[in-house]
């Protein structure tokens, strides 16, 4: 599977998916930054890869209709938006679809 990390989560979500062996980049690497999100999506969709962003307008099937893209995962957060707790969010991503490879 082949991610795109979005710009709202920094480096540290890219090194988690890519120490797991995943194939990701991010927005910031690639000089994405301030991208319309449609062009962006369709910038995923172009390189197949899946979008990992917290931005949730990502999930509105009205605007983005999963058809016409490759995947987005949208990361929620309760009440701490910080760094770390996005790391988190980044490391049970990567469990998840690790325990889905083993089934």
């Amino acid at each position: 599977m082949r991610f795109e990390c979005d710009e709202n989560l920094g480096v540290s979500a890219l090194a988690v998916l890519t120490a797991a062996g995943y194939d990701a980049c991010s927005v910031a690497e690639q000089g994405l930054f301030g991208w319309s999100d449609a062009r962006l999506l369709e910038r995923c969709r172009d390189d197949a890869r899946c979008l990992v962003t917290l931005d949730a307008e990502f999930a509105n099937p009205l605007l983005y209709p999963p058809a016409e893209h490759r995947g987005v995962v949208l990361l929620r957060l309760a009440a701490r938006n910080d760094r770390a707790a996005i790391l988190l969010l980044v490391e049970t991503l990567r469990d998840a679809l690790a325990d889905r490879e083993r089934e």
